[in-house]
């Protein structure tokens, strides 16, 4: 019975939802006469279920009970999200490239290491060393204190260039892998910085869906804001 209900604008006002819900109305009449293929239902379901962030069972399960939703549910939710992927694909792709190579340069990912050190005739004395073959920055890190809370010292996990502070990322990004770069002014302190790897950030299916949708909601955020400005 339920499902019948209806909810007066005043009600959504009230609880914060009225925003959102002419949004989806508003999307609903943009993808209505969308055409897809709704054969491969558990593929849809996936695909939506990857798009919420939803990567478990667990968390589809306090998912889908925190929002009260059903299999029936889920699937014409996973429609409505491969129609809304349709429409968006036929008018943004072709922006998406050019968004992607505007920001390439801050997903790009990168891994590093770093030496901090209190003393800079010691970081100095690392350099030489770490340069000479005579350590490793592994063993430099033994020798040297902790680093500052904002310092990490063992990023050997890829890092994308967007995410580290602007200077570090600079340095990363003029580097070579391998390279060591002399001792840099830091957090109370001197560092060494040495480029382990790049990872380019690839143009990939998903990057390419994930910037198309992004594209589509600014466009209907947009919209919607003309019309309420008309």
């Amino acid at each position: 019975e339920g499902k019948k209900d209806s909810f007066s604008a005043e009600e959504l006002d009230s609880w914060g939802w009225l925003a959102q819900a002419r949004k989806e109305r508003k999307r609903s009449k943009i993808i209505e006469s969308e055409k897809i293929d709704e054969q491969n239902q558990e593929k849809m379901v996936k695909k939506y279920l990857e798009f919420e962030g939803i990567a478990s069972q667990e968390m589809l399960k306090n998912w889908t009970e925190r929002k009260g939703l059903n299999e029936k549910d889920l699937l014409k939710l996973a429609i409505r999200h491969k129609k809304w992927l349709s429409f968006c694909s036929k008018h943004f792709k072709s922006m998406a490239a050019t968004l992607f190579l505007k920001r390439k340069a801050k997903l790009d990912r990168v891994s590093f290491q770093l030496v901090w050190t209190k003393d800079e005739a010691f970081c100095n004395e690392l350099f030489v060393r770490i340069k000479e073959q005579e350590c490793t920055i592994e063993e430099a890190q033994e020798m040297t204190e902790e680093a500052p809370k904002g310092l990490k010292e063992n990023t050997t996990a890829p890092v994308a260039l967007g995410d580290l502070a602007p200077a570090l990322a600079e340095v990363l990004r003029v580097s070579q892998p391998g390279q060591l770069w002399p001792p840099r002014k830091a957090e109370h302190g001197w560092i060494l910085i040495q480029h382990k790897k790049t990872l380019p950030a690839v143009f990939n299916k998903s990057q390419k869906e994930a910037l198309i949708l992004e594209l589509g909601e600014k466009w209907l955020n947009e919209e919607i804001k003309n019309a309420e400005n008309a």
